[in-house]
């Protein structure tokens, strides 16, 4: 389905929004009308933007609105939302450009990822890590890492990004992450601190006690010896969910990173991951425009057809190749 076929497809299919219709276009005189570059059709030239689509446009626009609204609700819904381009040339469209010609719902959707990006590129914004879909600027930054979330009041940390890491400072967060198995010597290490605290505390009661009445002592030892009971149970129970999501979390990041590799290959210009759906292996990176072959990441402009791995589907040996253009010469003759 060639370019224009496919929009114009999009154009007809059901839920589609036409933002321009008129009623009175039988009354417009013939020379008015002119053909529209995407769907064919002969509109009147109301039907037509009266400017270039974008200021970066070097043509006439000759597609009519209804097909820009189509294009720009196709592309948003396959491409990233900021890839959304002229139909009839490469120009990316700008946040005004898109306010202009898509339909209502489409811009939307637009904006909000627009309003998101620009927020998101601020150093010190954070968004609210406990899903109440409030975010805030933490001029204290990674600094001063809690953050307390102005909309549900629930702490969380700047630098990581989760919810906050109860009786652990950043940097040992840090080294709980890389190995959460290998909690029980981060626990044994407080243990130990707990231990040389108590010592240290007996030390004192003993020398207390000469001052004071052993049984009011022994009453206050036990109160103390209860309290550090229930401090240790509750960080150890704080300490155990976190191993947990911790867990959680790395088997999702390595799900995630198989899927990619699995579904995925390599830019051979940017190494970034490409994801073929369907047609052609013929692909162009969106990243660093490198034009290569899906089947055996061969360079398109760099190797000619004999440079492709003889198992992939676009190779052609040189005698191939150059048979092939014969014919081609041979029609043309």
């Amino acid at each position: 389905m060639s370019f224009g076929q496919r929009y114009q497809a999009a154009a007809k299919a059901k839920g589609a929004i036409v933002t321009t219709a008129r009623s009175h276009t039988l009354a417009v005189p013939p020379s008015t009308f002119m053909d529209c570059a995407v769907c064919a059709e002969s509109k009147a030239t109301f039907m037509f933007p009266s400017a270039a689509i974008t200021k970066d446009c070097l043509h006439q626009p000759s597609t009519c609105l209804e097909c820009i609204t189509t294009s720009i609700r196709t592309d948003f819904k396959s491409k990233m939302w900021s890839d959304i381009k002229c139909t009839e040339c490469s120009s990316l469209l700008a946040y005004g450009d898109v306010e202009r010609f898509a339909d209502p719902r489409t811009f939307e959707a637009y904006s909000s990822l627009s309003l998101r990006a620009s927020l998101s590129n601020s150093p010190n914004f954070i968004w609210c890590v406990h899903g109440c879909g409030d975010g805030q600027v933490h001029e204290d930054g990674a600094d001063q890492p809690m953050v307390t979330c102005k909309s549900c009041d629930q702490r969380a940390c700047f630098r990581h990004k989760v919810k906050w890491h109860e009786d652990m400072t950043c940097d040992e967060y840090d080294a709980f992450l890389k190995n959460p198995h290998d909690y029980r010597s981060w626990w044994g290490r407080i243990s130990a601190s707990m231990a040389a605290r108590r010592k240290q505390e007996e030390e004192d009661r003993a020398y207390a006690q000469k001052l004071t009445s052993e049984g009011a002592e022994r009453e206050r030892a036990r109160k103390r010896r209860e309290q550090e009971k229930r401090e240790q149970q509750e960080k150890k129970a704080r300490l155990e969910l976190m191993k947990m999501v911790a867990i959680k979390k790395q088997k999702e990041e390595e799900a995630s990173a198989a899927t990619v590799k699995k579904t995925t290959k390599p830019c051979p210009g940017c190494k970034a991951p490409i994801e073929r759906t369907d047609g052609c292996y013929y692909m162009t990176c969106s990243r660093c425009a490198c034009e290569f072959c899906y089947g055996c990441l061969a360079n398109y402009r760099e190797n000619p057809d004999s440079r492709h791995r003889e198992d992939c589907p676009s190779y052609r040996s040189d005698e191939e190749r150059d048979s092939a253009y014969g014919d081609d010469d041979d029609e043309l003759d």
